[in-house]
């Protein structure tokens, strides 16, 4: 609460629209169900009038006021010089369904839909990057945009679904080192630290926590940019919280 109430209060009007509600009841009640994961007309009214809430996370949604945060976050708290990459599947439910699911990064799969979430973290497992596409789409179709944040002399950790020559490249071209298995089918595999490769798991922890919140474990937001926004209000929370 110390970290984001301030940062929305220098970007909320004076006057206008929800402003009777307070601040923090509101952030409350928005971690609240990005904790439980219930329906925004379940949301208790000790955190104010459902609608209010919902409007007011919207409205911050839009006008892009969580990434910015995140981003700020990021810039001030990211630690080390090592960076995993990875992607995790997630439900999409029922209710969440739309008729243009490609639009919204659902993906068709043997179970239903599915949303991919593409994250890269530092040395302690913080999010620096997030991404959200389909389910279907390959992990490494992502790469070059994922990779952005990586500077020179960091070292980019990721499993064997990221070994392509593209993407190793562009680490080389900027000065950054590339930790990543070789497939087996390789004619020429490239060498990699194993000792630093252990370091991966960090990217996995990331995930495990994300999903604890079980409007993240599962998505039941119809469109990407709300499910998105609870993903970024989880990774900023993480950098204090773990």
């Amino acid at each position: 609460m110390e970290v984001i109430v301030p940062s929305l209060l220098a970007v909320e009007s004076k006057r206008g629209r929800g402003q009777r509600l307070d601040l923090v009841d509101v952030v409350c009640g928005i971690v609240y169900v990005l904790h439980e994961g219930i329906r925004w007309r379940a949301l208790p009214t000790v955190f104010g009038k459902w609608e209010s809430v919902y409007s007011r996370l919207y409205r911050w949604t839009k006008d892009e006021r969580t990434s910015e945060m995140f981003r700020e976050v990021v810039l001030a708290l990211k630690r080390g010089e090592l960076r995993s990459l990875d992607a995790s599947y997630v439900k999409v439910h029922q209710d969440a369904n739309v008729a243009n699911p490609e639009d919204e990064a659902m993906g068709p799969s043997r179970a239903g839909r599915t949303t991919k979430i593409h994250a890269l973290v530092d040395d302690a497992g913080h999010a620096v990057k997030l991404e959200l596409t389909g389910g279907n789409i390959n992990d490494c179709t992502l790469a070059p945009v994922m990779m952005e944040p990586v500077a020179e002399g960091e070292t980019l950790l990721a499993d064997k679904a990221y070994d392509v020559d593209a993407l190793r490249e562009a680490l080389s071209d900027i000065g950054a080192n590339a930790c990543i298995p070789p497939k087996s089918n390789r004619k020429n595999p490239a060498t990699y630290d194993k000792d630093t490769y252990k370091e991966r798991h960090t990217v996995e922890n990331f995930f495990q926590r994300a999903k604890r919140c079980r409007r993240i474990g599962t998505r039941y937001e119809k469109t990407k940019m709300m499910y998105m926004s609870f993903v970024t209000l989880f990774a900023i929370m993480d950098y204090y919280l773990h």
